[in-house]
C-alpha cells in the first residue's frame, strides 16, 4: 500500500515537472512575456499598444501549444487588461485559476492591480470634470464624468466586491444630476462596506450616503417651492 502511494505521488510529481518544463521551454510563452515587458517600457501610446498586440498574439499561440497552461492564460489576461479589453482579461484570469489553482493568488493580484489602475483613472476623470464644471465648461465636464463612469465600471469587473468603485460612481451620477442611478450605487457601496474590516470606513460611507439623500431631498423641496411660486 505504501509503495503504491509513493508511486502515485512520484507520478503526479513527474506530471507537474513536465508541465512546468513545457511552459518554461515554450518559445511563444517566453516571447510573449518579452513583448509584454518591452511594451511597458514604451512611452508612445501607439507603439505601446502595438507591442501589447504582439504579446497578445504570441500568448494566444502559446495557449494553443499548451492547452493545460494556466500561466499562458494568466499572461493573456494581463495583456488584454493592458489593451483595455476588461471582459476578456477577467475571462482569462478565471481560466488560469481553473486550470492551475496554484495561480489563484497571482490572478487576484492582477485583478487588484488593474482595479487600482481603473479606479485611479476614474478618480482623475471625475476630478477633471469637476474642475471643468467650476470653470463653466459644461460639455467637457459631462464628457469627463461619463469617462469616469466607464473607467469605474471596468474596475468593478476586476474586483466586484470593492465598495469604493460603487461609491465613486454614485458621486459621479449625483454630479450628473441622476439620483436614480446614484442611489443604487451608494446602497451597493454601503452593503459591501459593511463587510470591511474598518468600522470607520463603514461610517464614512453611511454618512456620505445619508448626506446625498438629504441634499437630494433639499433639491426636491426647493423645486416644489419654485413651482408654487410660479
Amino acid at each position: 500500500m505504501m509503495l503504491k502511494r509513493w508511486s502515485l505521488l512520484a507520478g503526479l510529481l513527474c506530471v507537474a515537472l513536465l508541465s512546468w518544463w513545457a511552459g518554461c521551454s515554450n518559445p511563444n510563452l517566453a516571447g510573449g512575456k518579452l513583448h509584454f515587458d518591452q511594451a511597458g517600457r514604451l512611452a508612445d501610446p501607439a507603439e505601446r499598444a502595438a507591442r501589447y498586440e504582439r504579446a497578445r498574439d504570441t500568448f494566444i499561440q502559446a495557449m494553443r501549444e499548451l492547452p493545460q497552461s494556466g500561466e499562458a492564460r494568466l499572461w493573456l489576461g494581463k495583456t488584454y487588461a493592458e489593451l483595455g479589453q476588461t471582459d476578456s482579461a477577467a475571462k482569462y484570469f478565471d481560466l488560469a485559476v481553473q486550470l492551475e489553482p496554484v495561480l489563484k493568488t497571482d490572478a487576484q493580484n492582477a485583478r487588484d492591480h488593474y482595479w487600482s489602475v481603473m479606479t485611479n483613472l476614474g478618480q482623475a476623470s471625475a476630478k477633471g470634470a469637476q474642475e471643468a464644471k467650476t470653470a463653466g465648461d459644461e460639455a467637457r465636464a459631462d464628457s469627463l464624468y461619463h469617462q469616469a463612469l466607464s473607467e469605474l465600471r471596468k474596475s468593478m469587473v476586476y474586483s466586484p466586491l470593492k465598495h469604493q468603485s460603487y461609491n465613486l460612481s454614485g458621486i459621479v451620477y449625483f454630479n450628473l444630476e441622476q439620483p436614480d442611478s446614484a442611489i443604487p450605487m451608494f446602497r451597493k457601496s454601503y452593503e459591501l462596506s459593511r463587510n470591511a474590516d474598518e468600522v470607520g470606513e463603514r461610517g464614512k460611507v453611511e454618512k456620505q450616503f445619508l448626506g446625498i439623500l438629504e441634499r437630494q431631498g433639499d433639491r426636491a423641496y426647493q423645486s416644489g417651492e419654485n413651482l408654487k411660486a410660479s
